[in-house]
């Protein structure tokens, strides 16, 4: 064989039940490895072991990989380069290349097909890219059709024209232009994470336009609201159990086994709680360094400052939320923007006025960081209720639907005002 099995996969070894002669077997080792590779960033590399399991098994799926690598290291050039400066097209030519191989060794796949037009559209031959997009509008999958039929939209459109000069400027500019209206799509469709996914390509294209900073903060901004208030405070609680459990293991070692391990299905409610608010943490804070970025590239934007006001609304920060308000109000005057300082004031002093009393059985607000959650996670009776798989049940039913209350424990007033309490505590948004 003119490869060894350690020059492809020489960081893995070979699966049992493998024969070291099977050449399929290699491929797919191979294929593997580039997978890895590229998900680590090292497309180049990825490139290679892809041709590698090209040659030892020639595969439709083998050719599309490396086409994929290809068109990643090319987006990889294109960040590292200056806003006057595009990559050579030789990496995009032979990827269609590769795209072109897959699709006569398997005409049903219709993924080749999509990233083939995609190149075509890089390398600005929109015409060309226009007639394999319409090929892709007859597969069955669904998120390829969707994409084809966006991608035509917008190059359809008498409003998108070819760049009008071969500058690489210009040529960045067509580009963006593009991603941008794709985004808009799938965003108005209220699909945040597909549009998420272009506004990302149309900032690689034209990292200095504000608005695509501020869109891509925008669609960050409506990931984050992936679940209901009370599935939100639900998991801020079990968040704060178990950092109180942990505080209390390390405090001490001797507590009886009953009393310092949760049973597994408890164990799995809370680990996945705080995963979900550290992810929407993360998904608030991307969001508002893209909102600082585009006020960096132009200061008079309001829509910047009023995403970020949003944003630091979500995270908690209220005084500095009302202050970029203030400024986008004084920018551009919106309703939109005028709404959200209302609620922003009215929420701040609510909360300031919780901070001069102390809430019977609780303690007093003494630092910012001990929010009513902290609070509220200290109460026994609190945690108890809260185990109570009905309970919670109940409580991601009135976050769904916030008439459920009513109609849950319409003979019940005592306990509706009780949960009404609890959740408004921690989200006054809560109605």
């Amino acid at each position: 064989a003119p490869y060894s099995i350690d020059k492809i996969v020489p960081q893995r070894a070979m699966p049992s039940g493998r024969a070291a002669g099977d050449l399929a077997a290699r491929a797919e080792l191979a294929a593997e490895e580039a997978m890895h590779l590229s998900a680590g960033g090292d497309h180049s590399k990825a490139i290679e072991q892809s041709t590698i399991s090209i040659e030892l098994a020639p595969r439709p799926q083998y050719y599309t990989q490396r086409g994929v690598y290809k068109i990643r290291l090319w987006r990889r050039q294109l960040s590292r380069l200056d806003q006057t400066e595009i990559p050579s097209s030789i990496l995009l030519d032979t990827a269609i290349a590769d795209f072109d191989s897959a699709y006569n060794m398997d005409n049903t796949n219709y993924r080749c097909l999509l990233l083939k037009a995609i190149s075509l559209v890089y390398l600005v031959r929109w015409n060309d890219a226009v007639a394999v997009f319409k090929l892709c509008g007859e597969a069955e999958e669904t998120s390829i059709s969707l994409q084809s039929r966006g991608y035509l939209t917008v190059l359809l459109d008498s409003n998108t024209k070819l760049p009008a000069d071969n500058q690489p400027e210009s040529i960045r500019s067509s580009l963006a232009r593009i991603e941008k209206c794709l985004g808009n799509i799938f965003y108005g469709d209220g699909d945040f994470k597909k549009a998420l996914k272009f506004y990302r390509r149309a900032v690689l294209f034209d990292p200095r336009d504000p608005i695509l900073h501020t869109n891509q903060a925008a669609s960050l901004f409506e990931l984050s609201k992936t679940y209901s208030p009370a599935q939100n405070f639900l998991d801020r609680i079990d968040a704060a159990q178990e950092e109180e459990h942990d505080d209390a293991d390390d405090a001490d070692d001797d507590d009886d086994a009953d009393d310092s391990m949760m049973d597994s299905d408890q164990e799995e409610i809370q680990h996945g709680s705080k995963y979900r608010l550290r992810a929407r943490k993360a998904t608030l804070q991307e969001a508002l360094q893209c909102c600082e970025t585009a006020i960096g590239l132009d200061s008079s934007y309001a829509k910047a400052h009023w995403r970020k006001g949003q944003v630091l609304m979500e995270l908690g920060n209220l005084k500095a939320a009302i202050e970029c308000f203030k400024t986008a109000d004084s920018l551009a005057s919106l309703k939109q923007i005028q709404r959200d300082l209302k609620v922003a004031e009215a929420l701040l002093k609510k909360q300031q006025d919780r901070e001069k009393f102390a809430v019977k059985g609780y303690r007093a607000i003494v630092t910012p960081r001990q929010s009513d959650v902290w609070r509220l996670a200290d109460n026994i009776r609190t945690r108890k209720i809260l185990k109570h798989p009905a309970v919670r049940d109940a409580l991601r039913e009135i976050g769904n639907d916030p008439t459920a209350l009513n109609q849950r424990l319409s003979d019940q007033p005592t306990i509706r005002a009780a949960l009404r309490a609890l959740i408004s505590h921690v989200d006054p948004t809560f109605k």
